[in-house]
């Protein structure tokens, strides 16, 4: 039988009208109606029994404008496309099988003069058909839902009412696409199999399988269909480099090349054997499978850009109505304080840095105090950030595109996984009294690693990009200093042994793939915390007796060639040795040996907290400064000399603060009596905000404004906010940077100070 003949459409039309007709009384149209409606309604009433109505307009919480009728279609779409669409599509699929099966009807439709090919086309399209109902019906009962509920409810001032079409027509559309492959693997087995209970059973097994899975992998592209609706609800923006699809999406629609071999078991589902005379279908169904293996294996291929080492740019615009005339970026941990980048007046900005290593923490803000933002980059990346601010901006939201996502997506999930994870190898060396014999805990390590170090190579951001070859490199080097660390110097120290004995020799053999990934010195690694922990760990084990480990540390780190991974790990070993000293002397020699960085700005800004050390230390006076009471009257420290000042620094914008502050205020009430007065010396800018934020507290607490916010920071040198302060009655520093009041030893230090009795005695 030749191919023109196996795929007549003949008599589509005919197998068309009969298709709609068998439909008026199969109530599959109801079904998919109900199901399709079903997860907006099941979101409102668990949601209003758990924590009642506030909790799905957050009646309380302060938004930046949010469309409802969006976010309320939002909230629930996750578990639609996980679980309800691929079982709506089952269902569909299902019963669209069932009404021929029910009715042994089949025999009766290929006798008219229709092509089989008709029939079977003909089914699949009802389904897509169908599947784009549910689709549209989740969205149709989200928006109605959102427009009853404003009847019933109060919304946020911050929420308006507008059909989003984007969400309804793009999201949408891409979940429906998502949904093909299904569709085409499940009508196979439903018109192969006399039952309507066993291909949903099937299906619902293979939904499981492919979610678990799913789960497990570090990549977004899943292979099996019933998968592959995750990724779409999971990532309902779309593709965030421009693409229309996502790679998942696209894989969805390569299943149809499985349309072919669907057709055959359909059209042969009396006797398979007699498939074997059409040489010609087999033919096809083979080259379609050839075809479906090719472009699933390019989907799962990560997309790579040829990265810059030694620039990293950061561009992005500011959508606000003020626009700032610089933001401030910060690296994580702060070590030299922000840099600022200036705004242009439509709100884009454009920076160039100078990052070692990958996935190191970025932060922007538009002042050094206000609420910031973040993300991880790598040496190389590019980053664009679309960033709404509010007007007292406390509220800001950002989107991230560029070559950026892999490396802050990847990050994050390393972050997650260390923060969750509890190995064979942590665990044992956790416990010392436990530990395995040497044979079973390294043969246990080299498991582990090898089990990890493949995973940066494999992982994928949604739209398909991959680690570049630098930081897939520099991730597997992270992992074996990691585990190098764990297996030769803090087993042996916890076991007692030594592994270049002799009667070690096999457990060296069995390391030596590991310590083979590191050189001596790893230029790449620079900078990041587990190498520094490597570094200092191996300069324990080499060091004679006696001999000083900071400045071993040190010879070992100037063997390496300059770099700015290099700078930050001499400039954090200068800084604390800073924080060491007891005297200005001190502090000036360990500028003096600062001459070696090629960025002067380490150098300015290790001067700059010398100064600041011996400014602020104890015994001395607490500079002066000027506020505004909430009169908008001018005052100074001096006014409160006579008694013990504890100053709360602070902005209403700041979310630790107002995490504090009840305790804060807890403690001024106790000590009421005492010669002491609590002092909150807010940094806000934005005056009105401060006034509406402190017309509720007490008045026990003194409330003040700042007048220069940078100004005072800089000259106290406060880091971030919240921050504590303590001065004597004649205006001099006690301590400088008291414990949160949340903290145990806040109220024994100040028991302390006060002179009062332990309350345990």
């Amino acid at each position: 039988m030749s191919l023109v003949t196996t795929f007549s459409l003949y008599g589509w039309k005919a197998a068309w009208s009969a298709e709609k007709l068998k439909l008026k009384g199969s109530r599959i149209i109801l079904i998919t109606i109900l199901l399709g409606c079903l997860d907006p309604f099941l979101y409102v009433i668990v949601s209003s029994f758990e924590n009642g109505f506030s909790s799905i307009q957050y009646v309380n919480e302060k938004k930046l404008p949010f469309n409802f009728l969006q976010e309320l279609a939002e909230k629930p779409f996750v578990s639609f496309g996980i679980f309800l669409y691929p079982l709506i599509l089952i269902i569909i699929t299902a019963r669209l099988a069932a009404i021929e099966h029910k009715t042994d009807t089949w025999k009766l439709i290929e006798n008219q003069p229709l092509s089989r090919f008709s029939i079977w086309l003909t089914k699949w399209c009802m389904a897509v058909l169908l599947a784009a109902l549910a689709v549209l019906m989740y969205f149709i009962s989200s928006f109605a839902l959102g427009y009853v509920l404003s009847f019933i409810i109060p919304i946020n001032k911050a929420a308006y009412f507008s059909i989003p079409y984007e969400l309804l027509i793009s999201t949408g559309g891409r979940l429906w696409l998502s949904g093909w492959g299904i569709i085409t693997i499940q009508l196979a087995f439903s018109m192969l199999v006399r039952s309507t209970i066993w291909p949903i059973l099937i299906g619902l097994a293979l939904v499981t399988l492919s979610n678990i899975l799913a789960i497990q992998s570090v990549s977004n592209v899943p292979i099996l269909p019933y998968a592959l609706p995750r990724v779409t609800v999971k990532y309902p923006i779309g593709n965030r480099m421009g693409g229309c699809l996502l790679p998942a999406e696209w894989q969805s629609i390569v299943w149809l090349l499985w349309a072919p071999v669907a057709f055959l078991l359909y059209l042969y589902r009396s006797s398979f054997k007699l498939s074997l005379q059409n040489k010609s279908l087999w033919r096809l169904c083979i080259i379609s499978i050839g075809v479906f293996a090719f472009f699933s294996w390019g989907l799962q291929q990560p997309i790579k850009f040829n990265i810059k080492p030694g620039k990293t740019i950061i561009t992005g615009k500011i959508h606000k109505n003020i626009i700032p005339d610089s933001i401030d970026i910060m690296r994580v941990p702060i070590i030299t304080g922000s840099q600022k980048i200036p705004v242009n007046k439509d709100g884009t900005f454009y920076i160039q840095l100078p990052l070692s290593g990958s996935g190191q923490p970025l932060m922007l803000s538009l002042s050094r105090l206000s609420s910031p933002i973040g993300f991880y980059a790598s040496d190389g990346d590019s980053a664009y950030v679309d960033w709404r601010v509010s007007d007292d901006e406390r509220l800001n939201d950002f989107k991230l595109s560029g070559t950026v996502l892999a490396s802050d997506e990847y990050a994050r999930q390393l972050k997650e996984q260390l923060k969750e994870d509890n190995t064979f190898t942590q665990y044992s060396l956790e416990r010392p009294g436990i530990l395995p014999e040497p044979n079973s805990f390294y043969k246990q390590l080299i498991i582990e690693w090898k089990n990890r170090s493949g995973k940066p190579r494999k992982f994928r951001t949604p739209e398909g990009l991959g680690l570049s070859d630098r930081q897939v490199e520099y991730y597997e080097k992270l992992l074996a200093a990691r585990y190098i660390t764990y297996a030769v110097y803090d087993y042996p120290k916890l076991k007692k042994i030594q592994l270049p004995e002799k009667k070690y020799e096999s457990i060296r053999n069995m390391l030596q793939p590991l310590l083979t990934m590191m050189n001596p010195l790893e230029d790449i690694l620079l900078g990041s915390e587990e190498y520094t922990t490597f570094l200092r760990k191996k300069v324990r084990s080499i060091l004679n007796q006696g001999a000083n480990e900071d400045s071993a540390y040190n010879a070992i780190l100037l063997q390496h060639s300059p770099s700015e991974g290099r700078n930050l790990l001499l400039f954090e070993l200068a800084q604390d040795k800073l924080k060491l000293a007891t005297d200005s002397l001190q502090r000036a020699a360990v500028i003096k040996e600062t001459s070696f960085y090629q960025n002067l700005r380490y150098k300015e800004f290790l001067i700059d907290q010398a100064v600041l050390y011996d400014r602020l230390v104890y015994g001395k006076p607490a500079p002066l400064f000027y506020a505004f009471t909430s009169k908008n009257e001018k005052v100074t420290l001096a006014s409160l000399h006579g008694k013990y000042v504890l100053i709360d620094i602070w902005a209403s914008w700041c979310l630790p603060c107002k995490k504090e502050y009840p305790y804060f205020e807890r403690l001024c009430e106790k000590y009421k009596d005492q010669p002491i007065q609590f002092l909150a010396l807010s940094v806000d800018a934005n005056s009105i905000l401060w006034e509406q934020e402190i017309m509720l507290k007490t008045n026990r607490i003194i409330h003040w404004r700042i007048d220069n916010p940078d100004k005072f920071i800089k000259l106290y040198g406060i880091r971030e906010i919240p921050h504590y302060l303590l001065i004597d009655p004649n205006g001099k520093f006690i301590n400088i940077d008291f414990p949160r009041p949340s903290q145990g030893n806040f109220e024994i230090m100040l028991r302390q100070v006060l002179k009062l009795k332990s309350e345990e005695g």
